[in-house]
């Protein structure tokens, strides 16, 4: 749906006090920028499914960001998140590797 080859940041306003709330444009921007063929966070939506949203998930996530920025309030979610570590050589079976 989005070629990558065509990254242009979105054209940001004068900065003022009347503009400060987040674009549309630049939660498409962000969505595109999405990296792909990475694992879903522990909410089990893959970036792929992001992108593939279209303008009703450009909307939605432009909905849920103002939401946000007016509530000053993240979901809670959101403050979690997973680490696991690959060992890339050596004994498998030992921590330190």
């Amino acid at each position: 749906m989005y070629d990558s080859s065509e990254i242009i940041p979105p054209q940001m306003p004068p900065n003022d006090e009347d503009n400060l709330l987040p674009l549309k444009s630049e939660v498409e921007w962000a969505i595109r920028q999405l990296p792909s063929g990475k694992s879903s966070g522990v909410d089990n939506i893959y970036a792929e499914m992001i992108k593939v949203s279209g303008d009703p998930g450009v909307e939605l996530y432009h909905k849920l960001c103002l939401k946000i920025w007016e509530t000053e309030q993240w979901p809670e979610e959101w403050r979690k998140s997973v680490f696991v570590t690959l060992p890339k050589k050596g004994d498998l079976q030992q921590c330190s590797n």
